[in-house]
Parts: structure tokens; sequence; C-alpha cells
């Protein structure tokens, strides 16, 4: 399997889509974590640094979803189901 550009590309998409829909609802806590949550991501896709998702998937994206309200949009449950795949395939 290759690397998951694509599915990160798909975080990012809706992570910046619910930035978008936040700032326009004047939610600057919900603004902050979605762009907390997707700030690596750049440097994960750069790098196509395999430490670096790993980290993102078992430490950040947790505690992203313990600190949201809402729940993640299906795009993203599904591209994080294939990071996961991808990264069991790693060990």
């Amino acid at each position: 399997m290759n690397f998951p550009d694509k599915e990160l590309g798909t975080i990012l998409y809706w992570g910046l889509l619910r930035i978008r829909e936040s700032a326009g609802g004047n939610d600057c806590e919900m603004c902050y974590l979605e762009a907390d949550h997707l700030h690596n991501i750049p440097a994960i896709l750069r790098e196509k640094s395999i430490p670096l998702l790993k980290y993102y998937f078992e430490i950040e994206r947790p505690a992203y979803i313990k600190k949201v309200t809402t729940q993640p949009i299906k795009p993203v449950l599904e591209s994080w189901s294939i990071i996961e795949q991808f990264l069991s395939e790693q060990k």
C-alpha cells in the first residue's frame, strides 16, 4: 500500500471546510480545534514520514476526537481507517 497522501488530503479538505463553517458562525473554539488538528499534516505529506504519520494517528487524532463535540464526517472516518491499515502494514 502506498503512502496515504489522498487520505491526508481528504482530512485537510474537510477540516478546512469545518474551519470556514466555524468562522462563519463565530465559533473560535472549533476553529482552533480544527486548526490544531490539521497543522502538522502538511509536514507529513511533504516528508512522507511514517513516524510523523504514526504520531498524528496515535496521539494527535485521539486528542482531537476527545476535544470536539461534533462527529467526524464519514470521509474522514474512511481516511482514518485507510491510514490505520497502512500503519499496520508498516510493522
